[in-house]
């Protein structure tokens, strides 16, 4: 082997080797599908109000966290309209008020995967006052499939506890 062939070999495995770790560098966790159970407070069981669910990525970012969510929830709201393929609605009343969940094998996690969510949005029509929670969805944030949350009159919490991001 000539002079200039190891040389060019060792440019190669070093080519190689950068490569891989600048692809390895700032790729840090990705985004996982749960599955997410939403159940009302008893203080709100003999309601009627949706919830919706809506993966948000950079790209919609600014569509959904500056959203009002009365006009949200209005009954008139174009933006909640041309969203109904974005979006995950989940209906409770008092006949159905148990606990409800999205799976994580629902095909609306391959519609948000599609607009790159990093974030779930659960917008909740509290009577009164309407409420939002945003849960990163990374997977080195949460342990195990599911993600239990409770809509509660002033808030909605999340009943699985969130590891501290890194």
């Amino acid at each position: 082997m000539t002079a200039r062939a190891r040389k060019l070999g060792r440019v190669t495995i070093l080519a190689l080797a950068v490569g891989v770790a600048l692809g390895t560098i700032g790729c840090g966790p990705r985004a996982g599908r749960y599955n997410v159970t939403v159940s009302l407070a008893p203080s709100l069981r003999g309601s009627s109000l949706d919830v919706d669910l809506v993966g948000v990525g950079e790209a919609n970012l600014a569509d959904w966290s500056g959203k009002d969510l009365r006009e949200y929830f209005s009954g008139n709201d174009a933006f909640r309209t041309s969203q109904q393929d974005m979006r995950y609605t989940m209906e409770f009343n008092p006949s159905s008020a148990g606990a409800k969940t999205l799976a994580r094998q629902d095909p609306i996690w391959k519609t948000w995967q599609n607009v790159g969510y990093d974030s779930l949005y659960i917008l909740a029509d509290v009577p009164g006052t309407p409420q939002r929670l945003v849960l990163p969805m990374f997977t080195d944030r949460w342990s195990g499939s599911t993600i239990k949350v409770e809509v509660r009159e002033g808030s909605i919490v999340p009943l699985t506890p969130m590891k501290p991001s890194k």
